[in-house]
């Protein structure tokens, strides 16, 4: 999404993706990478609950980036302003069931309340001794209600509303530190309460590599081992535990953990990992540790998504940039509908062909014109695929083709029949050639007895000395339909019904 003064479109990152191979259907969210040290030294249910909160403020997010504020030299402006403000500050509602605790378990229940309210973070204070830094609670407070009706008096509702403390907001989601795209339940999917670290650690350092180096320190400081002044960098409490059990009980079992995660469908890639040891040592802590992600079905299937859609913004902005009146929502509708397989040649026709053409029949109604041309290419290219696996049969229910086009036969005849009486006499004479099919992609669907008389309607279409004829029909096109820019779909090719 872009800012309200810019017309610039970027795909959303962290949106549901449906990816093929994947068993498990996995909801993604961006958790900013200085909120993931939160995690450290919490038991799995405690970061699931920290993990909801930043899927409760995922809103808030995008417009921070699209500002431009995670930029600034300086620290970045508040994150919670405005109406991220009030978006924080609402609870955010934790099904008991979900960890497996009953509604009339109260010693549970009590306990869960404790242990997620002991949370705490460091967030610098000024005093009059100057800055201190200061460990305050993630949550502010917790509460839960109880039936009081008659046969469940006393009974649990089933949730526990925790409410995030405004103090400590602003500094555990410091966006400067960019954020991490991970699955949303991979806290709760996990058996080790060391994987969601390191998968956030691992993911963080690599970006868009698939190998990075991690200095073993900034390892230990992150899964909790090593505490350091925020300020000073001084290292405040250190974790003496050799390195080999280490490995052993953190590195290694945390990375089969994450194997087992990717092997369910759970998460987009597993870790390998070497050691890298100053002046050749072979035994000793290492320096650090150079990691490789190993994708899965579901991390090859999100990196293509992630590639198709920055084709996508890429030919948006350049379309909006060429054509600064065209609708940025109507020009996303309309990419959104190619696939993926067809995303060259459709850039090839919106760069090239599409501004000969209008170069050629100068337009009155250039967006108009643009909307049209696009949708015709698509449409054309669809429906002419292969025509006697896509069409459907008069007596059975019509398919859906491979991409998705349905074609309903006989749907919006009376509009057509209303559109063939209303419309002016140039475009009567053009309709009268064309057979009435029924409806696809909710406008009306005609087919052309040949590739001929269909090109022969497009260049009467294009033709400027017929703008005024064209938008005529426009109007009452969209008047009959109910919706504007309404889709009015043509073929050449014999539909077999």
């Amino acid at each position: 999404m872009a800012d309200e003064n810019s017309k610039e479109i970027v795909f959303l990152k962290g949106a549901d993706l449906k990816m093929s191979g994947a068993r498990e259907m996995e909801k993604w969210i961006n958790t900013p990478y200085s909120y993931t040290r939160v995690l450290a030294g919490q038991s799995r249910l405690e970061q699931d609950v920290l993990l909801q909160v930043s899927e409760h403020i995922q809103s808030c997010f995008e417009p921070f980036y699209a500002s431009g504020n995670n930029k600034l030299e300086l620290r970045p402006n508040p994150l919670f302003v405005g109406r991220a403000k009030e978006k924080m500050l609402e609870p955010i509602r934790v099904k008991l069931s979900e960890y497996g605790i009953k509604p009339n378990h109260y010693d549970l229940i009590r306990k869960a309340i404790e242990s997620i309210l002991n949370i705490k973070w460091v967030i610098p204070v000024n005093t009059n001794q100057g800055l201190v830094y200061s460990m305050v609670n993630v949550f502010s407070r917790g509460s839960t209600e109880y039936d009081t009706e008659s046969g469940n008096a006393g009974m649990n509702r089933g949730y526990i509303d925790f409410f995030i403390n405004p103090d400590m907001a602003d500094y555990a989601f410091d966006m400067s530190m960019g954020y991490v795209q991970h699955p949303r339940k991979i806290a709760r999917n996990s058996k080790v309460d060391y994987s969601t670290l390191l998968y956030m650690l691992v993911k963080h350092y690599c970006g868009l590599r698939i190998k990075c180096e991690i200095p073993f320190l900034e390892i230990k400081k992150h899964l909790g081992f090593v505490v350091r002044d925020t300020a000073t960098d001084r290292i405040l409490s250190y974790t003496n535990i050799p390195y080999w059990r280490f490995k052993e009980r953190v590195i290694d079992k945390a990375i089969k953990d994450i194997e087992a995660m990717a092997a369910r469908g759970q998460i987009d890639c597993s870790f390998k990992y070497s050691e890298i040891r100053p002046d050749g040592k072979q035994r000793g802590e290492p320096t650090a540790l150079e990691f490789t992600l190993v994708p899965t079905a579901m991390g090859k299937a999100r990196a293509e998504t992630k590639r198709a859609d920055a084709k996508k913004t890429k030919l948006i902005n350049t379309m909006l940039k060429r054509y600064p009146d065209l609708s940025a929502a109507v020009l996303a509708e309309i990419v959104d509908r190619v696939p993926a397989k067809k995303m060259k040649a459709f850039a090839d026709f919106a760069y090239k062909d599409l501004a000969e053409m209008i170069e050629r029949s100068y337009p009155e109604d250039v967006p108009g014109y643009v909307a049209r041309m696009l949708n015709r290419w698509i449409d054309e290219r669809m429906i002419a695929a292969d025509p006697q696996s896509s069409m459907p049969n008069l007596f059975t229910e019509a398919p859906v083709s491979d991409d998705g086009m349905k074609i309903v036969p006989g749907e919006f005849a009376s509009e057509y029949a209303r559109i063939c009486a209303s419309c002016p006499p140039q475009y009567k004479a053009w309709l009268d050639k064309a057979r009435f099919i029924g409806s696809q992609r909710g406008g009306v669907l005609i087919e052309f007895p040949d590739r001929k008389t269909h090109d022969a309607f497009n260049d009467f279409e294009a033709d400027k000395s017929n703008a005024a004829v064209v938008a005529e029909f426009r109007a009452m096109y969209d008047q009959v339909m109910g919706r504007p820019m309404a889709p009015f779909v043509r073929s050449y090719k014999k539909l077999k019904i």
